[in-house]
């Protein structure tokens, strides 16, 4: 390009800002230079924003740990058994999320950490109702053996 051409450039460019700053020494930097603010400061503001605007935060492992024992006790149907211990459970999960979204990792590992246990819990008692369950139905069922038993040998006797 012709130096003439460039001054036609920079000409139409001032026109464009109208208060860019004139100053003596203007006319003699090369093209790239006097185009180097007009460029850099629009990439400036981007990347500022850029850089300011927050990402989600990822779970910890506690989170992970504690989502995942209370979809094992929702699968293993736990909630017929231990229904506020598994909503506690789901409500402290909650908790640890919001703790995590205000940026307190501490209290969200700890609300995390008492999910996890919640959930256990509610699974440990869906167990021992489980097992009680099944306890009455074999004593139940040992009852009406015993009572065979007492038939058959008074049916037996002469």
């Amino acid at each position: 390009m012709s130096n003439q051409k460039l001054n036609q450039m920079l000409n139409q460019i001032q026109k464009w800002l109208p208060d860019w700053p004139r100053l003596p020494f203007w006319p003699r930097l090369p093209l790239w230079r006097r185009l180097l603010p007009v460029i850099a400061l629009p990439v400036l503001v981007l990347t500022g924003a850029a850089a300011c605007s927050s990402s989600p935060l990822a779970t910890t492992d506690e989170m992970t740990r504690a989502e995942r024992t209370i979809a094992r006790a929702e699968q293993d149907r736990v909630g017929q058994y231990a229904a506020s211990e598994l909503a506690e459970a789901r409500q402290k999960l909650q908790a640890s999320r919001s703790a995590l979204l205000h940026r307190d990792a501490v209290n969200a590992d700890r609300y995390a950490m008492q999910a996890t246990l919640d959930a256990e819990l509610a699974v440990a008692r869906a167990d021992l109702a489980q097992a009680n369950s099944v306890n009455d139905e074999m004593k139940t069922s040992l009852g009406i053996l015993q009572q065979e038993m007492l038939r058959n040998t008074q049916g037996n006797q002469p």
